[in-house]
């Protein structure tokens, strides 16, 4: 009975193990560095140059985990905040994959999910990229093909500011006032977002889960 139990120990351990691997990969596969979108995560955002900037006027959380067109999501509840008992609620997903922030929303006109490359951590200060703003095809095509693309079908993505803890994109789609930036840091998730014409953000509070 001994000797079974003795042989049986080395079984259990590796069960264990396998286990707590399996736990970890589950629980660290959505949140990235810069980017943390486990299930429960809220950030709550003030109007960038408001007068009463220390008003909440959007709550951005994680509600779950979907899986559209065969591709895992984190459904994120934007919770549009203009006054006492009057919020516009909008949903949006995002999914990382390779060092990159896809983001996708659903567009009513044509009836599908459009996705593109959101943020590219991975880019060195001053670097750029230049992609797609499609679902179909956004991590098929190359940047070559994404040239000839029209205009309005792709998107620059340069690094304006890097450090350890920090890093701000700027986002330009050739259209008329679309320029803007949005800053991340480590840990945290965004931080600030500043555009010519769309209304800034900044954040007030977070609370990550654990």
């Amino acid at each position: 009975m001994i000797k079974r139990i003795l042989l049986a120990i080395p079984f259990i351990l590796i069960s264990l193990l396998l286990f707590e691997c399996s736990s970890l990969s589950t629980t660290n596969k959505y949140n990235n560095e810069f980017m943390p979108l486990a299930v429960g995560n809220k950030w709550y955002y003030s109007y960038l140059n408001s007068i009463n900037n220390k008003d909440i006027v959007l709550i951005k959380e994680v509600e779950s985990i979907d899986i559209i067109n065969g591709k895992e999501y984190a459904v994120i509840k934007n919770l549009f905040v203009r006054r006492i008992n009057d919020t516009i609620k909008i949903y949006s997903y995002l999914r990382i994959s390779n060092d990159t922030l896809y983001k996708m929303i659903y567009d009513e006109k044509r009836e599908r999910y459009i996705e593109n490359a959101d943020a590219i951590f991975s880019l060195e200060l001053n670097e750029s990229a230049r992609v797609q703003l499609d679902v179909d095809n956004s991590e098929s095509k190359s940047e070559e093909e994404i040239l000839n693309l029209p205009k309005i079908s792709w998107m620059n993505i340069k690094v304006t500011k890097k450090s350890e803890d920090i890093i701000e994109f700027y986002k330009n789609t050739n259209m008329i006032d679309s320029e803007h930036t949005v800053k991340y840091k480590k840990g945290v998730g965004i931080i600030e977002t500043n555009g010519s014409m769309s209304v800034g953000y900044k954040l007030r509070d977070y609370k990550l889960v654990d």
